[in-house]
Protein backbone atom coordinates (compact mmCIF):
# COMPACT_ATOMS: atom_id res chain seq x y z
CA UNK A 1 0.00 0.00 0.00
CA UNK A 2 1.10 3.61 -0.76
CA UNK A 3 2.38 5.55 2.02
CA UNK A 4 -0.79 8.05 2.03
CA UNK A 5 -3.39 5.49 1.68
CA UNK A 6 -1.86 3.87 4.59
CA UNK A 7 -2.05 7.38 6.40
CA UNK A 8 -5.16 7.97 4.86
CA UNK A 9 -6.42 4.66 6.64
CA UNK A 10 -4.93 5.43 9.60
CA UNK A 11 -6.66 8.82 9.97
CA UNK A 12 -9.95 6.95 9.35
CA UNK A 13 -9.48 4.18 11.87
CA UNK A 14 -6.59 5.73 13.92
CA UNK A 15 -4.98 3.20 16.21
CA UNK A 16 -5.95 5.44 19.07
CA UNK A 17 -8.29 3.84 20.44
CA UNK A 18 -7.30 4.76 24.10
CA UNK A 19 -6.61 7.88 23.83
CA UNK A 20 -9.54 8.48 22.27
CA UNK A 21 -11.66 7.08 24.62
CA UNK A 22 -9.82 9.22 27.44
CA UNK A 23 -10.29 12.62 25.76
CA UNK A 24 -14.06 11.21 24.89
CA UNK A 25 -15.34 12.35 28.06
CA UNK A 26 -17.08 15.72 29.52
CA UNK A 27 -13.71 17.87 30.60
CA UNK A 28 -14.36 17.63 34.39
CA UNK A 29 -13.78 14.04 33.87
CA UNK A 30 -10.53 14.29 31.71
CA UNK A 31 -7.44 12.54 33.67
CA UNK A 32 -4.43 14.89 32.38
CA UNK A 33 -1.75 12.48 33.70
CA UNK A 34 -3.66 9.51 31.61
CA UNK A 35 -3.97 11.65 28.73
CA UNK A 36 -0.08 12.92 28.78
CA UNK A 37 0.89 9.03 29.36
CA UNK A 38 -0.90 8.57 26.49
CA UNK A 39 0.68 11.23 24.20
CA UNK A 40 3.68 9.88 25.08
CA UNK A 41 3.71 6.17 24.00
CA UNK A 42 3.30 7.71 20.53
CA UNK A 43 7.42 8.07 21.21
CA UNK A 44 7.69 5.48 23.23
CA UNK A 45 5.41 2.44 22.08
CA UNK A 46 6.14 -0.07 24.71
CA UNK A 47 5.53 2.60 27.90
CA UNK A 48 3.79 1.25 31.24
CA UNK A 49 1.80 4.72 32.17
CA UNK A 50 1.14 2.64 35.02
CA UNK A 51 4.37 2.86 36.42
CA UNK A 52 4.39 6.55 36.19
CA UNK A 53 0.66 6.26 38.26
CA UNK A 54 2.04 5.12 40.80
CA UNK A 55 4.68 7.20 41.30
CA UNK A 56 2.09 10.24 41.17
CA UNK A 57 0.05 8.12 43.97
CA UNK A 58 3.42 6.99 45.71
CA UNK A 59 4.72 11.20 45.81
CA UNK A 60 1.24 12.06 46.93
CA UNK A 61 1.30 9.28 50.07
CA UNK A 62 4.83 10.59 51.13
CA UNK A 63 3.12 13.97 51.64
CA UNK A 64 0.19 12.74 53.06
CA UNK A 65 1.70 10.96 55.62
CA UNK A 66 3.58 14.01 57.16
CA UNK A 67 0.22 16.48 56.58
CA UNK A 68 -2.53 16.92 58.25
CA UNK A 69 -6.20 17.87 57.17
CA UNK A 70 -6.40 20.94 59.41
CA UNK A 71 -3.19 22.94 58.06
CA UNK A 72 -3.74 26.02 56.23
CA UNK A 73 -3.67 25.59 53.13
CA UNK A 74 -0.16 27.49 52.57
CA UNK A 75 1.29 25.02 54.77
CA UNK A 76 -0.03 22.36 52.50
CA UNK A 77 1.30 24.10 49.76
CA UNK A 78 4.69 24.51 51.05
CA UNK A 79 5.22 20.55 51.70
CA UNK A 80 3.59 19.70 48.31
CA UNK A 81 7.00 21.96 47.03
CA UNK A 82 9.20 20.64 49.38
CA UNK A 83 8.87 17.47 48.22
CA UNK A 84 8.76 17.80 44.20
CA UNK A 85 11.38 20.63 44.60
CA UNK A 86 13.90 19.77 47.55
CA UNK A 87 13.07 16.33 48.20
CA UNK A 88 12.48 14.90 44.21
CA UNK A 89 14.33 17.90 42.33
CA UNK A 90 12.33 19.00 39.85
CA UNK A 91 13.07 21.85 37.85
CA UNK A 92 12.64 23.65 34.54
CA UNK A 93 14.97 22.61 32.14
CA UNK A 94 16.29 25.95 30.79
CA UNK A 95 19.73 24.88 28.83
CA UNK A 96 17.68 22.63 25.86
CA UNK A 97 14.14 24.07 26.07
CA UNK A 98 12.83 22.87 22.82
CA UNK A 99 14.00 18.56 23.77
CA UNK A 100 10.94 16.77 23.23
CA UNK A 101 11.45 14.82 25.87
CA UNK A 102 10.35 18.03 28.32
CA UNK A 103 7.00 17.68 27.11
CA UNK A 104 6.38 13.44 27.76
CA UNK A 105 5.45 13.51 31.32
CA UNK A 106 7.42 9.99 31.70
CA UNK A 107 10.53 11.83 30.27
CA UNK A 108 9.90 14.55 33.24
CA UNK A 109 9.08 12.37 36.13
CA UNK A 110 12.44 10.20 35.19
CA UNK A 111 14.53 13.26 34.41
CA UNK A 112 13.09 15.30 36.60
CA UNK A 113 13.03 18.22 34.21
CA UNK A 114 10.40 19.56 31.75
CA UNK A 115 8.85 23.02 30.19
CA UNK A 116 6.26 24.96 32.37
CA UNK A 117 2.96 23.09 31.57
CA UNK A 118 4.94 19.65 31.74
CA UNK A 119 6.40 20.06 35.58
CA UNK A 120 2.81 22.04 36.37
CA UNK A 121 0.72 18.38 35.35
CA UNK A 122 3.20 16.61 37.49
CA UNK A 123 2.48 19.35 40.68
CA UNK A 124 -1.33 19.69 39.11
CA UNK A 125 -1.51 15.79 39.81
CA UNK A 126 0.26 15.13 42.59
CA UNK A 127 -1.37 18.12 43.92
CA UNK A 128 -4.99 16.74 43.48
CA UNK A 129 -4.29 13.90 44.46
CA UNK A 130 -3.94 15.89 47.97
CA UNK A 131 -6.97 17.22 47.60
CA UNK A 132 -5.80 20.70 47.06
CA UNK A 133 -7.29 23.65 45.61
CA UNK A 134 -5.30 23.98 42.65
CA UNK A 135 -6.13 24.94 38.80
CA UNK A 136 -3.88 25.20 35.12
CA UNK A 137 -3.51 28.73 34.16
CA UNK A 138 -2.92 28.27 30.30
CA UNK A 139 -0.98 31.66 30.98
CA UNK A 140 0.65 33.18 27.63
CA UNK A 141 4.21 32.15 27.09
CA UNK A 142 4.80 30.38 30.49
CA UNK A 143 2.07 28.05 32.00
CA UNK A 144 1.15 28.40 35.33
CA UNK A 145 -0.63 26.69 38.06
CA UNK A 146 -3.18 28.35 40.98
CA UNK A 147 -5.14 28.50 44.27
CA UNK A 148 -8.47 28.80 44.60
CA UNK A 149 -8.92 29.15 47.91
CA UNK A 150 -8.78 32.72 49.61
CA UNK A 151 -6.42 35.24 47.73
CA UNK A 152 -5.67 33.35 44.67
CA UNK A 153 -2.30 32.27 44.42
CA UNK A 154 0.12 32.16 41.19
CA UNK A 155 2.52 29.20 41.53
CA UNK A 156 5.37 28.61 38.87
CA UNK A 157 6.55 24.94 38.82
CA UNK A 158 9.44 25.37 36.52
CA UNK A 159 10.67 27.96 38.25
CA UNK A 160 10.40 25.44 41.33
CA UNK A 161 7.04 26.73 43.01
CA UNK A 162 8.39 30.65 42.59
CA UNK A 163 5.23 32.57 43.65
CA UNK A 164 4.29 35.32 41.30
CA UNK A 165 2.39 38.67 42.58
CA UNK A 166 0.01 40.22 40.07
CA UNK A 167 2.41 43.26 39.14
CA UNK A 168 4.77 40.72 38.13
CA UNK A 169 2.40 38.95 35.50
CA UNK A 170 0.60 42.19 33.89
CA UNK A 171 4.88 43.01 33.42
CA UNK A 172 5.23 39.71 31.51
CA UNK A 173 1.62 40.35 29.79
CA UNK A 174 3.06 43.99 28.84
CA UNK A 175 5.65 43.01 26.11
CA UNK A 176 2.71 40.73 24.33
CA UNK A 177 -0.26 42.78 25.22
CA UNK A 178 0.84 46.53 23.79
CA UNK A 179 1.66 47.99 27.19
CA UNK A 180 1.07 47.93 31.09
CA UNK A 181 -2.73 49.22 30.76
CA UNK A 182 -3.67 47.01 27.82
CA UNK A 183 -1.83 43.94 29.92
CA UNK A 184 -4.04 44.88 33.03
CA UNK A 185 -7.38 44.70 31.02
CA UNK A 186 -6.56 40.99 29.49
CA UNK A 187 -4.84 40.10 33.00
CA UNK A 188 -8.34 38.52 34.32
CA UNK A 189 -8.92 36.69 30.74
CA UNK A 190 -5.47 35.36 30.77
CA UNK A 191 -5.46 33.98 34.39
CA UNK A 192 -8.56 32.45 34.38
CA UNK A 193 -8.39 28.75 35.21
CA UNK A 194 -7.90 26.22 32.16
CA UNK A 195 -10.08 23.60 31.50
CA UNK A 196 -8.39 19.89 30.59
CA UNK A 197 -9.41 19.39 27.67
CA UNK A 198 -7.29 22.91 26.89
CA UNK A 199 -4.49 21.45 29.04
CA UNK A 200 -4.17 18.54 26.85
CA UNK A 201 -4.57 20.79 24.02
CA UNK A 202 -1.44 23.05 24.64
CA UNK A 203 0.90 19.90 25.48
CA UNK A 204 0.25 19.65 21.74
CA UNK A 205 0.89 22.63 20.34
CA UNK A 206 4.38 22.49 22.67
CA UNK A 207 4.92 19.48 20.29
CA UNK A 208 3.81 20.32 17.27
CA UNK A 209 6.06 23.64 17.85
CA UNK A 210 9.24 21.24 18.82
CA UNK A 211 8.71 18.90 15.36
CA UNK A 212 8.34 21.82 13.19
CA UNK A 213 11.63 23.03 14.47
CA UNK A 214 12.66 20.33 13.53
CA UNK A 215 10.89 19.34 10.54
CA UNK A 216 10.07 15.99 11.51
CA UNK A 217 6.75 15.91 9.41
CA UNK A 218 6.39 12.12 10.69
CA UNK A 219 6.13 13.45 14.46
CA UNK A 220 3.98 15.98 13.09
CA UNK A 221 1.51 14.32 11.38
CA UNK A 222 1.02 12.05 14.75
CA UNK A 223 0.80 15.11 16.96
CA UNK A 224 -2.27 16.61 14.35
CA UNK A 225 -3.75 13.49 14.66
CA UNK A 226 -3.88 13.76 18.42
CA UNK A 227 -5.03 16.88 18.47
CA UNK A 228 -7.84 16.44 15.74
CA UNK A 229 -9.05 13.45 18.01
CA UNK A 230 -8.75 15.88 21.07
CA UNK A 231 -11.12 18.34 19.26
CA UNK A 232 -12.49 17.33 16.15
CA UNK A 233 -14.16 20.63 15.81
CA UNK A 234 -11.46 22.66 16.46
CA UNK A 235 -10.67 24.44 13.05
CA UNK A 236 -7.07 24.77 13.56
CA UNK A 237 -6.15 21.61 14.39
CA UNK A 238 -7.61 20.00 11.12
CA UNK A 239 -5.98 23.03 9.31
CA UNK A 240 -3.09 21.78 10.31
CA UNK A 241 -2.93 18.31 9.54
CA UNK A 242 -4.01 19.15 5.96
CA UNK A 243 -0.75 21.31 5.76
CA UNK A 244 1.22 18.69 6.98
CA UNK A 245 -0.17 15.95 4.42
CA UNK A 246 0.63 18.19 1.96
CA UNK A 247 4.10 18.95 2.86
CA UNK A 248 4.27 15.10 2.80
CA UNK A 249 2.50 14.81 -0.85
CA UNK A 250 -0.30 13.45 0.73
CA UNK A 251 -2.82 15.48 -1.20
CA UNK A 252 -5.79 13.63 -1.41
CA UNK A 253 -6.37 13.68 2.24
CA UNK A 254 -4.51 16.72 2.54
CA UNK A 255 -7.14 17.93 0.11
CA UNK A 256 -10.08 16.62 2.32
CA UNK A 257 -9.32 18.37 5.12
CA UNK A 258 -8.71 21.59 3.98
CA UNK A 259 -12.46 21.18 2.40
CA UNK A 260 -13.64 19.92 6.40
CA UNK A 261 -11.47 23.50 7.49
CA UNK A 262 -14.02 25.82 5.43
CA UNK A 263 -16.66 23.46 6.83
CA UNK A 264 -16.16 24.38 10.24
CA UNK A 265 -14.40 27.94 9.75
CA UNK A 266 -16.44 29.19 6.79
CA UNK A 267 -15.50 33.08 7.79
CA UNK A 268 -11.41 32.22 8.39
CA UNK A 269 -9.33 35.37 7.61
CA UNK A 270 -7.25 32.11 6.13
CA UNK A 271 -10.47 31.39 3.50
CA UNK A 272 -9.14 32.66 0.25
CA UNK A 273 -5.55 30.87 0.59
CA UNK A 274 -7.04 27.67 1.65
CA UNK A 275 -9.62 27.86 -1.50
CA UNK A 276 -6.71 28.20 -3.18
CA UNK A 277 -4.96 25.46 -2.38
CA UNK A 278 -8.18 23.38 -2.41
CA UNK A 279 -7.82 24.24 -6.05
CA UNK A 280 -4.65 23.65 -7.19
CA UNK A 281 -4.76 19.75 -5.43
CA UNK A 282 -8.55 18.96 -7.40
CA UNK A 283 -7.15 17.86 -10.00
CA UNK A 284 -4.59 15.90 -8.14
CA UNK A 285 -7.16 14.54 -5.58
CA UNK A 286 -10.08 13.98 -7.89
CA UNK A 287 -7.40 11.78 -10.08
CA UNK A 288 -6.69 9.36 -6.99
CA UNK A 289 -10.47 8.71 -6.45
Amino acid sequence: MHRCDTLASNMSNPPTENFEALVSKPDEALDIARIALALATDAYPTLDPGIYLAWLDATAEAIADAAELSMPLPERLAMLDRQLFEVEGFSGNEDDYFDPRNSYLNDVIDRRTGIPITVSVVYLEVGWRLGLPLVPVSFPAHFLVASTVGTRVFIDPFNRGARIPAAELVARLAPMAGGTGQARQILPRVTTPASRREVAMRMLRNLRQIYARRKDNNRLLVVANRMVALDPKDPVAVRERGHVLAEMECYQAAYHDYQHYLRLAPLAADGADIRARIERLRPIATRLN
